[in-house]
Formats: structure tokens, sequence, C-alpha cells
């Protein structure tokens, strides 16, 4: 039988790359990036602009997403600047997942400078 110093020793391992991992650092990467949601304050002159669609549509229409980048647009997540209240940084998109939704969550997966983030639906995506 082992031991409980074995038994921690082997979760640890076991725990480390698995899919359960890699979830909760994607969760704690977007929760420290902290991304603006679409009905925050200030968006709303964006969303008015045909700027800004959510992450969900980024991640399922990519035909409509593929026309934003032939237009020469760029997807960014919108974060708020703690220097400029009222402003915000960009922080750019780079991929999303192929089966980028989640089922039962319904976060999406998309990829940033510092790694995959797990995000609520309705995140902000601006197109520059």
């Amino acid at each position: 039988m082992p031991s409980q110093m074995q038994r921690v020793r082997s979760g640890q391992a076991n725990y480390k790359n698995s899919p359960l991992a890699v979830r909760n650092t994607a969760l704690r990467r977007a929760a420290t990036l902290c991304p603006v949601k679409v009905g925050s304050p200030g968006v709303e002159r964006l969303l008015k602009a045909g700027r800004i669609t959510t992450v969900l549509e980024y991640c399922q229409a990519v035909e409509a997403m593929g026309a934003q980048v032939d237009k020469d647009r760029e997807p960014f997540l919108l974060v708020d600047d703690f220097a400029n209240p009222g402003e915000f940084v960009k922080v750019s998109i780079y991929d999303c997942r192929i089966k980028a939704v989640e089922a039962r969550s319904g976060k999406c997966w998309i990829d940033v400078r510092s790694g995959e983030l797990l995000v609520d639906a309705d995140t902000a995506v601006y197109w520059k």
C-alpha cells in the first residue's frame, strides 16, 4: 500500500499536464488579465462604430472574421487601463481553438501572447 507521500507525488504527477491543469491555467490567466465584456462602460461608442464583436462570434463565425481580416483589421482583447481610467489597453488575439467553445460552460478558448485564455462568451473583441 502506498504511503501518503507517494499518493501526493502520484497525484501531482498526474495533474501536471492533464486537461484540468491546462483549463485551470487558462482560467487563471483570464482572471489576471480581466478582459472587458460587451456591456461594460466605455464600450458603447466602439460598439456603435461596428468595431466590437464578442469572443463567441469570433470563435464561431470564421468566414465573417476572415472578412474582417481581409479589411486589414486585427482582433484585440480590451483590458481596462488602470493608469488612464476610461481607456483600454489592447491585447492581440492570435488565434482560437478548432473547438473553441466549451459545451458545459459556454466559455471560449483564445490564444494571446501570454498563452491560452478561457474567457466568457460575451467578452469584447475590438477590431483595429
